[in-house]
């Protein structure tokens, strides 16, 4: 019996989310250009790496080809995850850039990125009560 194709669609409402998540860390992502981001939704399962999402360099003989120079891809166990987790995998993603122009990639540090780790510890995938970066909370009076 031969193994299911995998469904790759292009899914342009990421886009949305990178845009948000640059404006909400400027600093970190100040080279991050979202429109020259290829977004894809996969149902496949990953071989190998994140569950969830992957950001791949787009490798080109020369820029004028394409003007993406990644591509981030969310995969079938993203709708299963609530949007604040969507939202942390995707900022993890995007830190692991270093070279925007030249599409160079690292990798995660040993304990996820500080802006990640600061506010919601190491082991946020973990936790219940795990807030939308993207939503501010009112102060308490």
């Amino acid at each position: 019996m031969a193994k299911k194709q995998a469904t790759v669609v292009t899914f342009p409402q990421l886009q949305e989310v990178v845009d948000n998540l640059k404006k909400k860390y400027s600093v970190a992502l100040g080279d991050v250009e979202p429109a020259q981001i290829l977004y894809l939704k996969s149902d496949a399962e990953p071989k190998r790496g994140p569950k969830v999402a992957r950001l791949s360099p787009i490798k080109v003989p020369h820029p004028s080809v394409t003007i993406f120079r990644f591509a981030l891809t969310v995969f079938a166990q993203y709708d299963e995850i609530d949007e604040a987790r969507q939202v942390l995998h995707i900022l993890r993603e995007l830190r692991r850039i270093e070279d925007f122009e030249r599409g160079k990639m690292g990798n995660c540090p040993l304990q996820d990125f500080p802006e990640i780790v600061e506010k919601y510890g190491t082991t946020w995938e973990d936790r219940e009560d795990l807030d939308n970066p993207l939503e501010e909370k009112e102060a308490e009076e």
